[in-house]
């Protein structure tokens, strides 16, 4: 069985600059903005008519970039999980900060990785390296946090998200596995992880949490893709990119996201 599949469009609303006036597809905090319920559809001309803007709206459509089109920093960001309350930190795939080494502490760590939106997560650990960051899925290496002696570490989400459809009932293709992400076989913890590794990750527009034979953890957009059989279609449609199950091994039920503030002042 599946849990939620969401797709997500992160609205980048920051003070410095009107970002409303750079996306039509989608009213932020409007649920006029949303599609209806023949998204996504047979073919790329449907599942856009279902938008009343008459388009899917991109991965960050509404984000705010320099003229080079790179994101830039947004006003808001909220610390998902941290260090301080126990989680271990130990993620795979950051990369050292290696800019003035010597004199980067936790808390510059913690202000670098706050101040560019493709940095999800960031540890410091001053033996094994200093300060590292970056995007990360697999962080529960409880042998590398004794071996690191990691001091700081959080996964930080910039901005809000809005989930503007639950895909119930349909399966997208191409989403990652990035394992099971649970304690225990504990669903709820498991659900919750997928879900904030998702939202901290700018990129990121789809999640899903199996729980099924076969199925069971955590499926992500893989947003490192490089080629075109791991990108996830877009638009989305039932003819190619997903499809609608109905064995129970591929139900999805029970939990529906909440509509989420979006990326406003």
């Amino acid at each position: 069985m599946w849990r939620p599949l969401t797709l997500l469009v992160f609205l980048g609303l920051c003070l410095c600059i009107p970002c409303a006036a750079t996306i039509s597809t989608l009213k932020p905090l409007d649920a006029s903005g949303f599609p209806n319920q023949y998204f996504p559809g047979e073919t790329p001309s449907l599942s856009n008519s279902a938008f009343p803007g008459g388009a899917q709206p991109g991965p960050l459509s509404a984000w705010p970039k320099s003229a080079s089109a790179i994101p830039l920093a947004c006003w808001q960001v909220v610390i998902l999980t941290d260090h301080a309350d126990g989680w271990g930190g130990s993620c795979t795939g950051l990369t050292h900060d290696v800019v003035e080494a010597a004199s980067i502490d936790k808390e510059t760590c913690q202000a670098n990785c706050g101040q560019d939106p493709l940095c999800s997560v960031w540890q410091f650990a001053p033996a094994g390296g200093g300060c590292s960051r970056g995007r990360a899925s697999r962080c529960e290496n409880k042998s590398s946090e004794v071996v690191l002696q990691i001091t700081g570490a959080q996964r930080l989400m910039h901005g809000n998200v809005v989930p503007i459809r639950n895909l119930t009932d349909i399966e997208v293709a191409d989403l990652k596995f990035v394992g099971d992400m649970s304690d225990s076989n504990n669903v709820t913890s498991g659900i919750k992880r997928c879900r904030d590794i998702c939202y901290s990750d700018i990129l990121c527009q789809y999640w899903q949490f199996g729980t099924g034979a076969g199925v069971y953890g955590c499926h992500l957009e893989d947003t490192g893709a490089s080629t075109l059989q791991r990108m996830v279609q877009y638009p989305l449609t039932l003819n190619l990119g997903a499809k609608k199950n109905r064995s129970e091994r591929h139900a999805r039920r029970g939990v529906h996201p909440a509509l989420l503030p979006g990326r406003t002042p």
